[in-house]
């Protein structure tokens, strides 16, 4: 396949079902339906390590260009490849999803299953090297990965074994860190995998009183699902911010007012200052009691840690990789060492539009990052200049997205949009304005992040979908002179792309 035609490839966005099936069908996958626990084959042409989003989308993109490839995926996981990040949010909604594990996604109209393939998809190890010119991909599943040998380029696994590979990317991803707190900590629930969603789910079963720990759009995304799911039933949400102020670190305080109040009428209790080394937890009977200093005592049925999560990096340090306050450092191809890249959220990246290393754990990321890594695994040289997309969901109304720089340290403009009901233009009522100011009745925002002048971030609530001109705005170095004509763009409730009902959002595999 030509340059050209795999460069339009990663910047389409989709890889169709069919064309991947094509490729494979040559394959005779069928000859072992079980995924096997046990290791045969000794080199791979192409090893995956992990079984999250970022890995399976390397291997889509892999199969799909190089159709006679041979791919084995490795992860310590029980479960074939899925997708975690709907168990945030849309999971929740799904009545039935414990049954057949389908959801309402939120960038596409029709359901999807959380699990990318069935089991069927994927060949056992021991059929890998008795592929046809077609190749195949391969499953190992409940095989913890041990250590990483960049100059021998094998790796080995926790059992003893060992796996010569040509080609690897290494996707450890993140986990919520255990809260420093005293007393019985493992009664508070997390919400990293899909065990950990079944045991929370059965417990939200009957509760009343919820509390939520964390100061990221995660935590408030979660409590804002649970607090709308149960709103026929009483129930009280509460969310244990650590930090001064709500999204401080992001949001400029004006919009901070604005959200806490848009949350607090939803029902969400906000409690800031909260200095989680100071909780203690106990058990009384079915409920639990969370003592917070210079606070009341807080009783629940339900405690959840949604406190940012952190890269997992135990397995490249041991393996003498390097890694820095934000992860697994890569360069900016996303290769770690020799044959060896690294993708997800757990990749320390220098992203040539913010002129900084950072770490993206968002789900654009993880599909682009597997994409980026897997093209250049193949040969190609193309930096990851994607900036990914940020979103969440605070109520019906109010939608977060946001791309690029969201650091509220930085130069920022804010721009509110309201209604004044008393005008009237050509038989309109309600006009909207836009102000930097603080006013009643706001519909929406946009924040607009500078540095030296240029555009490097943009945050918008309420006004959805807007991101592809955002992203080409930082891409230009817009300054902050000119940001004026393309705030309109930004924040008009009128301007809206055309949709078919069938088109689904980049972010899909």
């Amino acid at each position: 396949m030509v340059a050209w035609q795999s460069v339009k490839y990663l910047c389409s966005g989709t890889i169709f079902a069919s064309s991947l099936c094509a490729a494979v069908t040559g394959a005779n996958y069928r000859k072992k339906k079980v995924l096997a626990e046990e290791l045969q084959p000794v080199r791979v042409q192409y090893l995956l390590i992990g079984s999250g989003p970022s890995a399976y989308s390397a291997l889509r993109t892999i199969r799909y260009l190089e159709q006679s490839s041979r791919v084995l995926m490795i992860t310590d996981s029980h479960l074939i490849p899925h997708d975690k990040y709907p168990l945030n949010y849309e999971a929740w909604y799904s009545p039935e999803f414990l049954d057949d594990f389908e959801y309402e996604s939120r960038f596409s109209s029709s359901s999807r299953n959380l699990f990318y393939q069935p089991e069927e998809f994927y060949l056992s190890p021991y059929d890998l090297d008795n592929c046809d010119e077609y190749g195949g991909q391969a499953f190992l599943k409940n095989h913890r990965i041990a250590l990483i040998n960049t100059q021998e380029r094998s790796v080995s696994l926790s059992n003893g074994d060992s796996v010569m590979y040509d080609k690897c990317l290494f996707t450890p991803g993140s986990i919520t860190p255990k809260l420093p707190f005293e007393g019985e900590s493992s009664i508070v629930y997390t919400l990293d995998t899909l065990g950990d969603f079944v045991e929370l789910k059965k417990k939200m079963d009957g509760a009343k009183d919820v509390v939520v720990i964390g100061n990221s759009l995660r935590c408030l995304e979660f409590a804002v699902a649970i607090q709308m799911l149960f709103k026929g039933d009483p129930i009280n949400v509460t969310v244990l911010c650590p930090e001064k102020d709500l999204l401080n670190e992001i949001l400029p305080r004006s919009v901070v007012q604005w959200l806490k109040k848009e949350l607090k009428g939803l029902g969400i209790t906000i409690e800031e200052r909260i200095d989680v080394n100071t909780i203690k937890a106990s058990k009384t009977k079915e409920r639990l009691q969370l003592k917070v200093a210079n606070k009341a005592t807080l009783e629940c049925d339900v405690a959840v840690n949604m406190l940012p999560r952190i890269p997992r990096t135990e397995v490249a340090t041991a393996s003498g990789l390097e890694t820095d306050e934000f992860g697994v450092k890569v360069d900016s191809t996303l290769k770690a060492r020799d044959r060896l890249y690294i993708a997800g959220s757990a990749a320390s990246i220098y992203h040539p539009s913010l002129q900084r290393r950072c770490r993206f754990d968002v789900p654009d990321n993880s599909v682009w990052s597997g994409r980026f890594a897997a093209f250049n695994m193949m040969g190609k040289t193309m930096p990851y200049f994607k900036l990914p997309r940020n979103m969440a969901d605070f109520g019906p109304d109010l939608g977060f997205d946001a791309i690029g720089d969201l650091d509220a340290s930085l130069d920022t403009l804010v721009y509110f949009v309201h209604k004044k009901p008393d005008a009237k233009i050509d038989g309109e009522s309600d006009i909207e304005t836009a102000t930097s100011e603080l006013p009643e009745n706001i519909e929406r925002c946009a924040v607009l992040y500078f540095k030296e002048g240029t555009l490097v971030g943009v945050a918008t609530l309420g006004a959805y979908g807007r991101m592809y001109m955002a992203e080409n705005m930082i891409s230009s170095g817009v300054t902050e002179k000119e940001i004026e004509d393309y705030v309109p763009l930004l924040l008009s409730d009128r301007f809206k792309l055309p949709r078919e009902k069938d088109e689904e959002d980049d972010i899909k595999l």
